[in-house]
C-alpha cells in the first residue's frame, strides 16, 4: 500500500456504512475494524478479537480510527472501574442478589486504572486491548471454575434436599403413629379409671354388706347365749 493510500485511509472516520459489516462486529473493508458495542460480547464471546494485522490492511489501521473509539475505551474504562470498585466493597457484581456468606472474587474484580486515552499511540491502544483480552481470558477461566464448583454444590444441595425430604417422610410416619398411640392411651387410660371408680363402688357396697352382717351376726349370738342361759337355768330348777 502507498503512503498516498495510508494517508487518505488516515484521514478518513471509521464508520459503520463504509463497508459491509459482519456478524461478530468487524468490518471487511480495507483497513477498517469496529469495537463490539456490547460488553457481554466481549466477555462472552467464543471469538478472541480481532488484532489489525488480521484485518483486510494488514496492519494498516488508522489512527483516527483508534481516537475516534477512544470516548467508547474510556466510557467502558470507567464503567468497568465503578463496577470493581462496588464489587470490591460488597463482594457482589450490580444486578445480582446479595450473598453475604461468601463473595467470589473474579479477575474484573481488581481495580483497573482508566486513563484517557485521547492522546494514546497505535501501540499503547494494542497493549491495553492485549491487557484487556487477557483479564477476560482470566475471567472466562475463573467463571469456568466457579461453575464447576457452584454445579458441584447444587448436587450435593440436591442430595441434601433428598435426604431431608425422606427424613420429613419418615417424621410424618412417625407422628402418625404416636398420635395413634397416643389415643390408644387415652382409651386406655379411661377404661381405667371407669373401673376404678366402679371398683370404689362395689368396695362401698362390700363393706356396708360386711357391717350388715357383722350386725346381725352379733345379734344371734347374744340371742344364742340368753337362750342358753335360760335353758341351764331351768334344767338347775328341775334337778
Amino acid at each position: 500500500m502507498s503512503e498516498e493510500n495510508k494517508a487518505e485511509n488516515t484521514n478518513q472516520p471509521i464508520s459503520a456504512m463504509d463497508s459491509p459489516t459482519r456478524e461478530d462486529g468487524v468490518q471487511t473493508g480495507e483497513g477498517r475494524v469496529s469495537f463490539k458495542s456490547n460488553i457481554d460480547d466481549i466477555l462472552f464471546s467464543d471469538e478472541s478479537p480481532s488484532s489489525p494485522s488480521s484485518a483486510g490492511g494488514a496492519g494498516d489501521v488508522a489512527i483516527d480510527g483508534f481516537k475516534s473509539t477512544s470516548s467508547l475505551v474510556n466510557r467502558i474504562l470507567n464503567e468497568d472501574e465503578s463496577q470493581s470498585e462496588s464489587m470490591s466493597i460488597t463482594g457482589e457484581s450490580p444486578g445480582t442478589p446479595s450473598r453475604r456468606v461468601r463473595s467470589v472474587q473474579f479477575a474484573l474484580d481488581a481495580p483497573s486504572v482508566a486513563s484517557n486515552l485521547d492522546d494514546a499511540t497505535e501501540e499503547q491502544l494494542l497493549k491495553r486491548i492485549a491487557k484487556m483480552q487477557d483479564i477476560i481470558t482470566q475471567t472466562q477461566i475463573d467463571w469456568s471454575g466457579e461453575k464447576a464448583l457452584r454445579k458441584r454444590k447444587d448436587k450435593n444441595l440436591v442430595k441434601l434436599a433428598k435426604e431431608l425430604q425422606k427424613r420429613a417422610t419418615d417424621l410424618e410416619v412417625k407422628d402418625k403413629q404416636i398420635a395413634k398411640m397416643t389415643s390408644m392411651v387415652n382409651n386406655i387410660s379411661d377404661q381405667y379409671k371407669l373401673a376404678d371408680t366402679n371398683l370404689t363402688r362395689s368396695e362401698g357396697k362390700y363393706r356396708a354388706a360386711m357391717m350388715e352382717v357383722e350386725a346381725r351376726f352379733a345379734n344371734v349370738q347374744m340371742q344364742h347365749r340368753s337362750t342358753c342361759n335360760d335353758l341351764e337355768q331351768r334344767y338347775r330348777t328341775a334337778c
